[in-house]
Parts: structure tokens; sequence; C-alpha cells
């Protein structure tokens, strides 16, 4: 027997309505569905709006008997935040993604994702950029906390231009 799960964005299904995908989704024989909720949002009235989607479709999917996952970027962000940005090695800052080390930014994400469980998903996934070696900058993080930890292991003072 296979298995099969089916990610949708959760924006398209507001858009088009859940009955539509939920036929398809029966015809296909899918089994789990991921409900992609795309990046952070800082904006509170917009993330109230996801919230509320959220929770709306997952328990009409679940319903259907579907499992249901919620699916989202791990460090990414559409609009401006106050976060600690990835940056390569090269220099580069990486606008569109937060670096972890930021303590404020581990809250956020933190908040944010309790309120993804209260919306009772059956799991949550992150995408690839978790790992850090799927980011714009290619791979890894130079950003100012990632230099401290660095010398603090080494020791050493890192040159300027890394």
């Amino acid at each position: 027997m296979h298995k099969l799960a089916v990610p949708f964005r959760l924006e398209q299904i507001e858009t088009y309505g859940i009955d539509g995908f939920i036929k398809a989704l029966h015809d296909s024989c899918a089994d789990t569905v991921f409900l992609s909720i795309g990046t952070y949002q800082v904006d509170k009235v917009k993330r109230k709006k996801i919230f509320e989607s959220l929770r709306k479709n997952i328990e009409l999917l679940k319903k259907e008997n579907f499992t249901v996952g919620v699916w989202l970027w791990t460090f990414m962000f559409d609009e401006g935040n106050g976060y600690t940005h990835i940056k390569s090695i090269n220099g580069e800052v990486i606008k569109e993604q937060v670096c972890p080390s930021d303590k404020d930014f581990c809250s956020f994400a933190y908040d944010y994702l309790v309120e993804v469980a209260k919306c009772q998903p059956d799991m949550i996934m992150f995408d690839d950029d978790f790992r850090y070696g799927f980011l714009d900058c290619k791979f890894g993080c130079t950003c100012h906390n990632h230099r401290r930890y660095m010398e603090e292991i080494s020791g050493e003072k890192l040159p300027e231009n890394l």
C-alpha cells in the first residue's frame, strides 16, 4: 500500500475554497496534507488571519480523515524585522533569512510555533533552510553572533574580512 502526502499553500485554500481540494485529495487517495504557511509574519493582523485559517482548515481536513501537517520556513521573513540576519562567508547579509543565533528571534519563533501547535496539526515540518545548507548564501553564517561563537571556540580573533 502506498502513502501520499500532498502540500497546499494555505492561501490557495482561502482563495479557492477547501471543497475542491478535499475532492482532489480523496480522488488521489492521499492520506496526508501539508498546509504551507510560508514565512513568519511580524504583522499581528496578518498573523491572526493565518492562524484562524489554519485552525479552521486543519479541523475540516481532519474531519475528512486526513493526517494534517503544517509546513513552514525555519528562518525566513517576507517583511522587515529587527533580528540578526544570516551573513554569508562573503559578507552578504541575506535580508529574508534570520539567524537562529538571535535570542530574540528564537523567542519570537517559539511563540509562533506555540500558536501553530494550538491549531492542533498532527505534525509540524520545517523547510530545508533548517539545515543551514540550503540558504540563499549557500552555506553557514558569519553574523556577529556566529563570529563570537567561533572566536570563543578557537580562542582566537577572526580576521575582519571573514
